[in-house]
Formats: structure tokens, C-alpha cells, sequence
């Protein structure tokens, strides 16, 4: 499992770790932290909008959030 902090940058959103930059596609499960649980989301990249967001939680900014993917 790869462990980092979600960042988005330009139409295109990252999981960055000491060593890596990887890319995530809409549709994509990570495991986002809150309150030290683990719990799955879905990344979803609106069209209308133009923005990133969680499926269900769109109110949570991805912007640096801590997450996790398989």
C-alpha cells in the first residue's frame, strides 16, 4: 500500500510520498484517514464544475489530505 498526501495540480490529482508522484484517475477507490480509521472513497473529477472531489463527500477538500492506495 502506497501512503501519502492528495495534491492537486492543474486538472490532475497526485499521491505524493517521500519518493514518488503517482497519478490518480477518476473513478479510483484510496483509502482516505479520519479521525485514525482508514475508510475507502471513490475520487471523482467533475466536469461541470472542474474540480476534484470525493464521491459523497464532496464538501472535503482533497487538497492535502492524507491517503493511502493499493
Amino acid at each position: 500500500m502506497m501512503q501519502g498526501v492528495l495534491n492537486v495540480y492543474r486538472d490532475k490529482v497526485y499521491i505524493v510520498t517521500d519518493t514518488k508522484k503517482e497519478p490518480l484517475h477518476s473513478g479510483q477507490y484510496v483509502y482516505l484517514i479520519v479521525h485514525g480509521c482508514w475508510i475507502p472513497v471513490i475520487v471523482r473529477h467533475s466536469a461541470e464544475t472542474g474540480k476534484w472531489c470525493f464521491q459523497h463527500l464532496e464538501e472535503i477538500e482533497i487538497n492535502g489530505q492524507e491517503a493511502a492506495v493499493k
